[in-house]
């Protein structure tokens, strides 16, 4: 066994665990940091885990931490039951999966790190196995207008009024149905607004962020020439609007077949355990993502639910967990027990 620590950042390194020398290689992979705290919590203090029952509270139980020791708990009974196996098993701790990927699973692939498969225990649940994900676009809208008095607001130009104007006609878009059966239709979501300095002063510039989750069949293009349709509908009623737009995030769609050995492996090991799981795909972005967009054939699964993920009051079910343990070891002999 050997234990490989590498990192961009002094305190945003990532673990590798490696057992075995020969192919495939398998990757179980979950991240090691949470999200703030926050407030409102009421069964104990976010950073103070405490077990109620069956169930463990604080921040991270469920994300992604809970997910983690499923894996980590499977690849021990694999072992314990499997002293021989043909293939080589990665378990990876890494580092910022909550703030960009950064500094870790994209650092590693960048910088040569390969697999045939991976499982990322950080979505879906119990009963699903998530096999594809929506690509994401992140717009940033920056209107342009001119600063004025606001005691003679003619002498300028609104950039909140012409923002506003725009969003209006953004919501307004149809973005018909989804081209792909396997997904739901693309989505839109402003998540953030942001303008002017005071009351009095008319604002000269305005920003707003956007959130486009498209299906596999909808392209960015696609998504941009709605867009533009929009700008050209404000400046028809508003000459004096301008705007600029900027990509800060963006990702492809991607579907892993149900003929892939990775799907059939786990769907096979939960039939030989007597659960039932179904495939699905969804709209959020995971580790997985990046897997595929590097060429490795990558599915996610949680062991329970991810209810309250990111949530006051944050808990994981140790039954869940168990059987999460059942599964990712028999998932395991599927793929390099001969």
């Amino acid at each position: 066994m050997t234990i490989t620590v590498k990192g961009k950042k002094k305190n945003r390194i990532n673990v590798i665990g490696r057992i075995g020398e020969e192919e495939p290689i398998i990757a179980l992979a979950g991240h090691v940091d949470v999200v703030p705290g926050g407030s409102g919590w009421k069964k104990t203090q976010p950073f103070k885990p405490r077990i109620i029952g069956t169930k463990v509270y604080g921040r991270g139980t469920e994300d992604n931490k809970g997910g983690f020791v499923a894996v980590w708990a499977g690849i021990k009974l694999f072992l314990s039951r499997c002293l021989r196996f043909d293939g080589t098993i990665d378990l990876i701790a890494v580092a910022d999966e909550e703030v960009g990927n950064t500094y870790g699973m994209e650092y590693l692939l960048k910088n040569g790190y390969r697999a045939d498969y991976a499982l990322v225990p950080d979505g879906g649940s119990m009963d699903e196995l998530v096999i594809g994900e929506k690509g994401i676009l992140w717009l940033r809208i920056t209107s342009f207008g001119k600063q004025a008095h606001a005691s003679t607001p003619h002498k300028g130009v609104n950039a909140i009024d012409n923002l506003n104007e725009f969003l209006f006609e953004l919501k307004k878009i149809d973005w018909g149905k989804s081209t792909s059966e396997e997904f739901k239709p693309t989505t839109y979501n402003l998540g953030v607004i942001k303008g002017g300095n005071a009351p009095n002063i008319v604002p000269g510039e305005a920003m707003a962020e956007v959130d486009f989750r498209r299906p596999i069949g909808v392209s960015k293009e696609q998504i941009m020439a709605k867009v533009e349709k929009a700008v050209v509908k404000v400046q028809k009623k508003y000459k004096q609007a301008r705007f600029s737009f900027e990509t800060f995030e963006d990702t492809n769609p991607h579907l892993v077949s149900r003929e892939n050995i990775v799907v059939k492996a786990f769907l096979s090991a939960a039939k030989d355990l007597k659960m039932w799981v179904g495939t699905k795909t969804m709209g959020g972005n995971t580790l997985g993502k990046l897997f595929n967009e590097a060429g490795i054939s990558a599915v996610v699964h949680y062991p329970g639910t991810t209810e309250t993920a990111h949530m006051t009051d944050e808990h994981v079910d140790v039954n869940e967990l168990y059987q999460g343990v059942l599964l990712y070891s028999a998932f395991l002999e599927k793929l390099l027990i001969k």
